[in-house]
């Protein structure tokens, strides 16, 4: 005889166990069977899980149910993570590539990153809104030094308040010219004009030195525009160009808005407000030597408005060694520091390369993409107005300052790896703690290997 045996509970099927079948079947004459569920192992902290195993009645009315016609069993977790005691908030961690070389003879790389000392990268919305470094209301008028009436000016030196890191130099002033560029060094040729916008990197004396340039054309300014700047706090410098018009001024339906922003990090924003302008100008930067840089873009109708470019310096990641050789036939993994404390919250990218020219493979350009929104973020959770973020799978938590946040729970913390529907924190009282959104409000703590349920 065959009977149909259903299971459930709160285990999954195929994850924490797998069963024979739908059905156990007796011989002729007997009162027993064989049934078979087998357990999965696992190395992830769970919660204790259900298995409720019920034979269930005949369709056919082929038997009659006796009782108790169904057993449950508890799931017990009885895994445990080993982690380091505390994270290094003044070191780096490791992004690793795992290359395979399927061939017969091994293969050395060289590593490294682009020459490029900033990696670029776009938002047109986001924590890279124009409101972010809006100025303050005590910002200051940029006083220029005039080549001509009203026209190709240059600030003296800004005091920035803060050392801020540019290619392979260091600089704690800045200078603004009225079209649309910042140089942190004095200009090469003193009487030039640089009304004409040129690509970058320009060894030439043409393009200024150590340059940033946002909006590099021949602008003017007259009654219905001006340049200001300011310091948003004690490590946030902004130069805002407002109803900037091209040059001559009689072009007045020909206006830019646009800002700068430089951090003590090195990290450095172009954002653009709005735009009536047609033409060519140019977008970019080069080092202090003119022999590194980039031209983001050339026509101001090239880019939709608003929009925000974030310039963050290459630095953020470097190999971790110079080579890596592969064994025929194998994987190897090329590891990649990333300076988490010179990013700001986002998406990152940046292109490193592997070079072997002494083999048929050549160069490997991979692109590695790092995502550096804590969970609230990813999860798109709102704060209320005193700043509380609250959640049923993460507790109530404030975000702070970076890299130090507050969980009502927890204490102070600092945010790990973590996607929209899981994190892994580590808190200043507690060690290493786990969230998941499958956890239904508990957290697991690594140092006790406990389980807390968080105020919700």
């Amino acid at each position: 005889m065959t009977v149909d045996v259903a299971v459930g509970g709160t285990a999954v099927r195929d994850v924490d166990y797998t069963v024979s079948g739908g059905t156990a079947t007796f011989a002729a004459g007997s009162d027993t069977t064989t049934w078979t569920l087998t357990i999965l192992d696992d190395d992830v902290p769970e919660l204790d899980k259900t298995i409720i195993v019920s034979v269930v009645p005949s369709e056919a009315g082929a038997y009659v149910l006796g009782f108790p016609n169904t057993v449950t069993f508890t799931l017990r977790d009885d895994d445990v993570f080993t982690l380091a005691s505390a994270p290094d908030l003044d070191n780096p961690f490791l992004l690793s590539l795992g290359v395979v070389n399927p061939g017969s003879t091994p293969l050395t790389f060289n590593l490294a990153q682009s020459d490029v000392f900033y990696s670029v990268d776009r938002s047109d919305s986001g924590r890279l809104e124009l409101d972010n470094f809006a100025l303050p209301t005590n910002a200051s008028t940029v006083t220029f030094n005039w080549q001509a009436v009203n026209d190709d000016g240059i600030s003296n030196p800004l005091q920035l308040g803060f050392d801020f890191p540019f290619g392979d130099q260091v600089y704690n002033t800045v200078r603004v010219h009225t079209n649309g560029f910042l140089t942190f060094e004095p200009l090469p040729n003193p009487s030039g004009t640089y009304r004409a916008p040129t690509d970058l990197p320009n060894a030439a004396n043409t393009a200024p030195a150590a340059l940033l340039a946002p909006f590099w054309t021949d602008l003017g300014l007259d009654g219905q525009s001006s340049v200001r700047f300011g310091r948003l706090d004690n490590s946030t410098f902004v130069v805002e160009y407002r109803n900037v018009p091209k040059f001559p001024v009689l072009f007045v339906t020909q206006r830019i808005n646009f800002r700068v922003v430089l951090r003590a990090n090195g990290t450095v924003y172009f954002q653009y407000n709005s735009s009536q302008f047609t033409g060519g100008m140019r977008a970019g930067f080069q080092n202090a030597d003119r022999t590194i840089g980039q031209t983001l873009f050339t026509t101001a109708n090239s880019i939709t408005y608003p929009t925000t470019f974030r310039l963050t310096p290459v630095d953020w990641i470097t190999p971790a060694s110079n080579t890596l050789t592969v064994p025929a036939g194998e994987t190897a993994f090329a590891n990649w520091w990333v300076a988490s404390w010179l990013l700001d919250y986002g998406d990152y990218e940046q292109t490193v390369t592997l070079v072997n020219p002494n083999s048929p493979v050549g160069e490997i350009e991979v692109t590695l993409n790092l995502n550096n929104r804590p969970f609230w973020m990813q999860a798109g959770w709102q704060a209320d107005a005193e700043g509380w973020f609250f959640s049923d799978w993460a507790g109530i938590l404030s975000e702070v300052a970076r890299p130090w946040h507050y969980h009502l729970d927890f204490g102070w913390f600092v945010p790990y790896a973590s996607t929209a529907t899981t994190a892994m924190i580590w808190s200043a009282e507690n060690g290493w703690i786990s969230l998941n959104q499958d956890w239904a409000g508990f957290a697991y703590l690594h140092n006790t290997q406990s389980w807390h349920f968080m105020r919700r």
